[in-house]
């Protein structure tokens, strides 16, 4: 009867046979792993060296010790109490960084693995202890406080994830932006004709008009009392578009009186108005210069008014609301506030409203004799008829006559909310309307509403953005390229030899652009460009090899050297340029390009 001895005070066992044996005999079973009392998480591990000699035995056959096996024929009864304590239904496993846990041994698998929380641990009698024996010698030097949770990543090779797949039309704006933007693009490069003799009523520093007033065949007055020109016009000290108003025949403003209206209005820049830039006397005529705002119309030109959605009419209010707080803040007033002077820009998100034509009415009325406080009262009710005039369509203003104004409340009271109408009514009616203040903090909830509907606008802009932050750097490397590569006047340069160092450029060219496959067909690969390009315009370190058309040259480059070889062929063929004729000729006659 061989003899069993079991050591479960060192949380392990030994077996030992008479003559001794290395478990090699015939009808031997591998002795199991021992299962070593359960302890709390906070206990601390055993001594490293009794750990190692019951874990780096495992499995081994050529142990004295572990690899020792038993006959289990003899059927003894230590073998039988040893067999009920490695009972496989409560054996424990000790995970590094989770002390002793028991698990369920459902099949083969919980020799090799054991699942927790969802993550899968290889065997741990194969893995490296080299943690587990400093944190074991850190403890030993008086670190009493257990050791930090550790968490162990799968073994299951996973390599990188392959890119996203793009098309063309990821790398740009969608078409219903694109669209919109080539519209406003064609718009603020609209010029009349040469021969036009409008051109005339343009005064210096101002060219490139276009006539923006609608056909008036019967030369009617302006709503200011005025005849009245409206021009697009680029400034040629900045090179921006600006809306060119000119009065004539206008005998009540002196230039100090334009000094005196640009003074007051100078500087004031706020995104809902057309902000005044300029204000002069010249060619016998009042002018007025404001922002340029492209895509935009009047409400009195719309061919259709549409009607309004409640929600679309209350974004409306509060954007005018921040308008008149600001104006009213600055110690002004508006005084252009209808349907005629209001612009609008309509788009699939949001109604945008701006208010035009400031500062207009303050130098053509001048020796008005009211006070602020009256002109701002004015205002609010004012206010008041521009909404109830964007509720029905109708342009109200102070003259409007009773039974019409009585029409539109009607129409609004049948078709509106009741604290739409309220709100109209309060403003029109009351003999002292309330401030803006006033306003403010009654649609505070509405001043919030309309803030989510500009957060979502723009992060729609910033999306877009993000699909042409690439196109202005390929732009430019494209350009360079474009200058540089193949230029007829170097044709016999060293430098564009097939051993010059700009050699690099053509074959970097053909690289990007010009490949095919084995049977000659072209590959159309845009990523491959994209990545390319992005690539010299980082002057990443990769190495790539180049290749000559005819196969007879090679090189192995970076796109580093690309990106060096491109920017000093290019500076030192910008070093030799000159300006283009046109250039010249204006510095010539002393003019800004």
């Amino acid at each position: 009867m061989e003899h069993l001895s079991t050591d479960f005070g060192n949380l392990g066992f030994s077996s030992s046979r008479g003559g001794g044996g290395n478990g090699s005999n015939t009808g031997e079973w591998p002795r199991q792993q021992p299962v070593p009392p359960p302890q709390s998480r906070n206990t601390p591990p055993p001594p490293q060296s009794q750990y190692y000699q019951r874990t780096s035995s495992r499995g081994s056959s050529s142990s004295n010790n572990m690899g020792s096996s038993v006959n289990r024929s003899n059927g003894s009864q230590d073998w039988q109490q040893l067999e009920s304590d490695l009972n496989a239904a409560t054996a424990k496993e000790f995970v590094p960084g989770h002390g002793w846990s028991s698990h369920q041994h459902s099949s083969a698998s919980s020799v090799g693995s054991n699942s927790q929380g969802g993550r899968s641990y290889s065997d741990i009698f194969g893995q490296d202890h080299s943690r587990d024996q400093q944190q074991q010698q850190q403890q030993r030097q008086g670190q009493d406080e257990p050791a930090p949770e550790r968490t162990f990543s799968t073994t299951i090779p996973s390599g990188p994830s392959p890119p996203s797949f793009r098309s063309l039309h990821s790398l740009g704006l969608s078409d219903d932006t694109w669209r919109y933007y080539r519209g406003l693009s064609m718009e603020m490069n609209r010029q009349m004709d040469p021969s036009d003799p409008r051109h005339k009523a343009i005064p210096f520093p101002y060219c490139n008009g276009f006539c923006l007033d609608p056909p008036n065949p019967h030369n009617a007055r302006s709503s200011f009392g005025y005849p009245c020109n409206t021009f697009q016009v680029v400034n040629r000290e900045d090179g921006k578009l600006y809306c060119l108003r000119r009065f004539d025949n206008v005998k009540s403003v002196n230039p100090k009186i334009a000094a005196t209206v640009m003074e007051q209005w100078a500087g004031l820049e706020h995104p809902g108005i057309a902000t005044l830039h300029q204000c002069f006397v010249a060619q016998r005529a009042v002018f007025f210069v404001h922002r340029y705002i492209p895509g935009v119309q009047s409400m009195m030109q719309l061919t259709n008014p549409p009607s309004f959605d409640e929600t679309v009419i209350w974004s409306a209010i509060c954007q005018m609301v921040a308008v008149i707080r600001f104006v009213h803040g600055a110690g002004l007033a508006l005084r252009t506030l209808d349907l005629r002077h209001t612009l609008v820009q309509m788009d699939s998100l949001r109604l945008r409203v701006y208010l035009n034509c400031l500062g207009v009415v303050d130098a053509l009325e001048f020796e008005s004799r009211k006070s602020f406080q009256q002109l701002q009262a004015e205002d609010m009710r004012n206010f008041g008829r521009w909404v109830l005039s964007m509720v029905t369509g109708t342009n109200i203003t102070a003259v409007t006559d009773a039974q019409t104004l009585q029409n539109c409340e009607r129409y609004c009271m049948q078709n509106y909310s009741r604290e739409l109408r309220h709100f109209i009514l309060t403003l029109i009616r009351s003999q002292n309307p309330p401030s803006i203040m006033d306003v403010s903090r009654t649609l505070s909830a509405r001043l919030l509403d309309d803030l989510d509907g500009t957060q979502l606008a723009l992060q729609r802009t910033e999306r877009a953005l993000a699909g042409e932050y690439e196109s202005g750097r390929a732009l430019r490397l494209l350009l360079k390229m474009g200058f540089v590569n193949e230029r007829p006047e170097n044709g016999v340069n060293r430098r564009w030899s097939q051993s010059g160092d700009c050699y690099v450029l053509t074959l970097f060219r053909d690289y990007v652009f010009h490949q095919a496959d084995g049977a000659g067909n072209p590959v159309m690969d845009l990523g491959h460009v994209v990545t390319a390009l992005n690539k010299v315009d980082t002057s990443d370190e990769e190495k790539i090899v180049l290749s000559s058309r005819d196969g007879k040259s090679m090189m192995v480059v970076s796109y580093a050297d690309v990106a060096r070889s491109l920017e000093s062929a290019y500076h030192e063929l910008v070093s030799g340029s000159v300006p283009p004729p046109s250039v010249q000729q204006q510095h010539g006659q002393g003019q800004l390009y």
